[in-house]
């Protein structure tokens, strides 16, 4: 269950979550119907989410079912009964619209264009071809976890020979559903609780900077390693190993062995992983189910989370923007767009962290971008941009620990961006409240001149003097 609302920005913004494994697909496993103990234990938290939904204001209630309904021979029966429980109305969704919605919610808040989607569930696999942020095609495969455990795993722990067969059946389902391989540009994005799961244990496994899951990186070898070491283990032994949701304990082991499998057969040498999935895909076809471009979900973004905060001035804020971009566009008109993005950003963000201490905005400011839903980013991205505001601070940051994300220009690429929002933020230091002063920025041989309304240049004395060190260039300012 998600309770989502749609912003001024529009930003699909997520206000409550929660989640239960029914474990529907199981109960298929030896019946072709959902009895009477499903329909309870359905009903408990179908009431406990609708109580969550109202104490976070929704106004609208949706809800869909999806494979295991499908299949069931009682599933309109099932949802029916559900219903005059309830009084929600509950759509059995096709496999193509699972597919649809899979794509749209998990597609919206991660940086790609073109590619593959696999989103697996216990019953099913959606696997959804997109261009250009559209769906052109897209495949329902009974490829999910639990049902492929139950079917393959027979053994505790699973035997290799279990394995081969269950991945072997993975392949074979690809290839007979026309499944094709990905292009160069193209990336893999995964999502769904087995793929989110299987990026945790990954990630406790790393000296990695950050902890949200969405938009972290597993490789094809991190997969295999996975598959091999959770496969060792009994079950008993999984239900008590960190990271890994005490739920999923029993059919972890299928849902990662199908993953690998599938990103092998795609022939992609990441799984780039998605928080969002199904559920904001369903509230994202209410709101017209366009997916806006990848710059235009992160601008959105950083609007939407820096309104969050009392201190932040929003005009104080695109001054601070344009004033970081005239300086800039006068000193570095050829920066990379990644490294202007960053700036960009990092002049709109840096007020927030007032809200929490003024003397330590930067830090804090740096530490809500690493912790904020932020969609649309990268993790190299949002490293880029924490660092650019620790950086412009003093000039001085240990960046050791986003090494994992940073590469070998990095650091002094940062230093000059850096240099340009540290001096940015001093001259929007100086704009008087509720009025515009805009800057001007002239280059001519090795001299910088600043141009502003009132602009005093003591308080700007450590800016210019690192903008001078970095660029190395003389900066007159003139008021």
């Amino acid at each position: 269950m998600v309770v989502v609302k749609r912003d001024q920005f529009g930003y699909l913004d997520v206000l409550e979550s929660e989640g239960t494994a029914l474990r529907l697909v199981h109960e298929l496993a030896s019946s072709e119907t959902l009895g009477e103990s499903v329909i309870e234990r359905t009903l408990e938290a179908l009431r406990g989410f609708q109580a969550i939904a109202r104490g976070a204001g929704a106004q609208q209630a949706i809800a869909v079912a999806t494979a295991a309904v499908r299949e069931a021979t009682n599933g309109e029966a099932f949802v029916q009964q559900l219903a005059s429980e309830t009084g929600l109305e509950i759509e059995i969704i096709s496999g193509d619209t699972e597919a649809c919605y899979g794509f749209m919610g998990a597609v919206y808040g991660v940086p790609v264009e073109d590619g593959v989607l696999i989103d697996i569930g216990g019953g099913s696999m959606q696997v959804g071809q997109f261009r250009r942020r559209e769906l052109v095609r897209s495949w329902s495969l009974p490829l999910g976890a639990l049902r492929l455990s139950d079917r393959f795993l027979l053994s505790d722990p699973a035997t290799p020979a279990e394995l081969r067969r269950l991945q072997d059946h993975v392949r074979k389902t690809l290839r007979e559903a026309d499944v094709p391989s990905i292009r160069a540009g193209q990336q893999i994005v995964g999502t769904g609780g087995t793929i989110r799961n299987l990026a945790k244990l990954s990630r406790m496994r790393r000296d990695y900077p950050i902890r949200r899951l969405h938009g972290y990186s597993l490789t094809r070898r991190e997969l295999s390693d996975i598959v091999a070491r959770l496969a060792e283990q009994t079950g008993a032994q999984r239900v008590q190993l960190a990271g890994l949701n005490a739920s999923r304990f029993d059919s972890i082991v299928g849902g990662a062995a199908c993953a690998h499998a599938t990103v092998e057969m795609l022939g992609g040498p990441t799984l780039l992983v998605s928080g969002q999935g199904l559920r904001e895909g369903v509230a994202l076809g209410r709101f017209g189910g366009y997916l806006p471009a990848p710059q235009d979900v992160r601008r959105s973004a950083v609007r939407a989370v820096a309104d969050r905060f009392a201190s932040w001035d929003a005009r104080l804020a695109a001054e601070r923007e344009q004033a970081a971009l005239a300086v800039l566009e006068a000193l570095d008109p050829g920066a990379e767009a990644e490294q202007r993005e960053a700036l960009t950003h990092a002049a709109m963000l840096l007020d927030i962290g007032r809200s929490i201490d003024l003397y330590s905005r930067h830090d804090h400011t740096a530490m809500i971008i690493l912790a904020a839903d932020l969609w649309g980013f990268s993790h190299r991205a949002l490293a880029l941009l924490a660092a650019t505001v620790r950086l412009a601070e003093k000039g001085t940051a240990n960046l050791k620990n986003w090494s994992p994300l940073l590469r070998g220009g990095d650091h002094a690429a940062l230093a000059r961006i850096a240099a340009v929002l540290a001096l940015a933020d001093a001259i929007t230091r100086q704009t008087p409240p509720d009025e515009v002063s805009p800057v001007h920025c002239h280059r001519a041989g090795s001299q910088l001149l600043i141009e502003s309304p009132r602009l005093d240049p003591w308080p700007m004395q450590e800016a210019l003097r690192r903008i001078q060190q970095v660029f190395a260039i003389q900066v007159a300012v003139r008021g």
